[in-house]
């Protein structure tokens, strides 16, 4: 470049910027063709009936009468929008089209849903909905580009993370074909990690705003973001100092207007719940994920060696655990050894519907049973069943503090299943077989859990500044959660460039070592 002209430098910079915006935009439409219109339930269904409520009432509601927090409220919001502006969804649906129902079919309710039957089994109004995903695709690979950018100088290596976390994350069909919250997630967490680089390199009070705004908007997304960011916040501004790129005096300043962008956008929302249910809070939801870790503590031994086994894709299954170590898939299956670790074996449904976790076998449906049996009971008395997330929590508190040791040993197996977000590791469905992807999503997620020592040890305040919010979200998932593979699904980018930062510098570290 050092050969070319200001005019010639300028042409080709234009140029790389055209190619990058064509090929984001390629990939984009071509995740498009994946959204064909396929039924919601569980969480997407209730996206989508509170968004519906939302645009309809101006209310988020599950009932489109009765305020709700079920839920996160961006996603709704962001789909509310979109199907205001951008669908030929009806507004208003005949009244005899609207059906109640408590949901029980799919999960234990702690809300009741109420929706127009017609919107939720046309498969066109599906399909326009779902598109919503398009926007989060786009602005994700434009912020990756944007991050990768401000890390690396390489053009080449901006095409690689890109492509690579389409491949691996934003063409994956599980997320696309409906309205789910990893997508935004996965969005506001690159936004706040290449706000917080560059808050690192100018030390802005613009950047400190933006990184609030932006971890405030992950926050909205994704619950857990809120205890991660009252630690990653002091973190990243202690890091600062700790560079040496700022002193205390001017940190305070950037720290006070990063908190201040982060609590504008917090702050209505919890002040709300307050108002609406005495409760400073994003969600609800947080007793169910925690109950089921709380009983997953219980793991006897054997079953302890067995969750790494149960928890690692299919094709460590095959070639290392099965072949090496001797386990047997029958020991995930009914009356199997593992058989506590995995979802819906037989028997599990009928179990939950009654209301008698004695009778379940997996410790997922236990705990379904155990909601159940709480909610017949919260009824029977009257009580309101919003109140049964409180209760969950309460419970699941109480076996984690009986135990405490359990669930530090825990968090070994947790974090190894937390792991595995490139391909599909639930041993019920074809998982990915291809031995090297797999090995390429641990070495990246190593990669990125490794990086913030990396940056301490190698003196790369920019590093640190970028995987801090993703590192601290994955080690909270791993702590307080059955951390399905899903919950580390947004956090794929970081980990493709962590890797792609670590590889020229482990280069580098060999070289030098091996000079005489």
């Amino acid at each position: 470049m050092q050969h070319l002209n200001f005019n010639q430098f300028k042409l080709v910079q234009t140029i790389k910027l055209l190619c990058m915006a064509s090929l984001i935009a390629l990939l984009t439409y071509t995740s498009s063709l994946k959204i064909k219109g396929h039924p919601f339930t569980w969480d997407p269904l209730e996206i989508t009936v509170a968004s519906y409520h939302l645009w309809n009432s101006g209310t988020i509601s599950t009932d489109g009468v009765n305020p709700s927090h079920f839920r996160e409220p961006l996603p709704i919001a962001i789909t509310a929008a979109h199907m205001a502006l951008m669908t030929n969804v009806p507004k208003h649906f005949p009244q005899n089209d609207f059906v109640s129902s408590e949901h029980a079919k799919l999960q234990v309710s702690q809300v009741n849903l109420t929706y127009p039957k017609t919107l939720l089994a046309t498969k066109s109004y599906l399909q326009q909905i779902s598109y919503v995903n398009l926007y989060y695709v786009a602005i994700s690979l434009l912020a990756i580009w944007w991050l990768v950018s401000l890390l690396t100088t390489s053009y080449l290596a901006s095409i690689v993370v890109v492509v690579s976390s389409w491949l691996f994350f934003y063409n994956n069909f599980t997320y696309l074909y409906r309205p789910i919250t990893e997508f935004p997630a996965s969005m506001f967490i690159l936004l706040a990690a290449a706000s917080a680089v560059s808050l690192y390199r100018r030390q802005s009070i613009f950047f400190a705003f933006c990184t609030g705004v932006f971890l405030a908007g992950a926050t909205l997304t994704k619950a857990a973001t809120l205890y991660v960011s009252i630690v990653a916040i002091p973190v990243l501004m202690m890091g600062m100092l700790y560079f040496k790129l700022i002193d205390f005096k001017k940190v305070l300043p950037l720290l006070m207007t990063l908190v201040a962008g982060y609590v504008i956008i917090t702050a209505p929302w919890m002040l709300r719940n307050v108002y609406h249910f005495g409760e400073l809070s994003i969600s609800q939801r947080s007793g169910s994920v925690l109950l089921v870790r709380a009983l997953k503590n219980q793991m006897s031994k054997d079953e302890y060696k067995g969750a790494f086994y149960a928890y690692a894709p299919t094709s460590f299954k095959e070639k290392i655990f099965e072949k090496i170590l001797h386990f047997k898939p029958e020991d995930l299956k009914i009356k199997g050894a593992y058989a506590k670790l995995i979802r819906y074996q037989t028997g599990d449904s009928e179990a939950v519907a009654l209301g008698k976790p004695e009778q379940a076998t997996s410790y997922f449906a236990k705990m379904r049973a155990i909601e159940t049996q709480m909610l017949n009971q919260m009824k029977h008395s009257n009580q309101p069943i919003s109140a049964l997330d409180s209760k969950v929590q309460a419970l699941a508190m109480h076996l984690i503090k009986q135990n405490p040791q359990n669930h530090i040993v825990m968090i070994a197996p947790f974090a190894w299943r937390l792991v595995w977000s490139f391909g599909d590791a639930n041993p019920k469905t074809p998982g990915n077989k291809n031995i090297l992807i797999d090995a390429i999503n641990f070495i990246a997620f190593l990669a990125l859990l490794s990086l913030p020592m990396i940056a301490i040890m190698h003196k790369k305040p920019e590093w640190f500044a970028f995987s801090i919010f993703g590192v601290g979200l994955f080690w909270f998932y791993a702590i307080f959660s059955h951390a399905i593979p899903r919950y580390s699904a947004p956090l794929i980018p970081l980990a493709l460039l962590s890797l792609i930062l670590v590889i020229p510098l482990l280069r580098t570290c060999i070289t030098i070592r091996n000079k005489p």
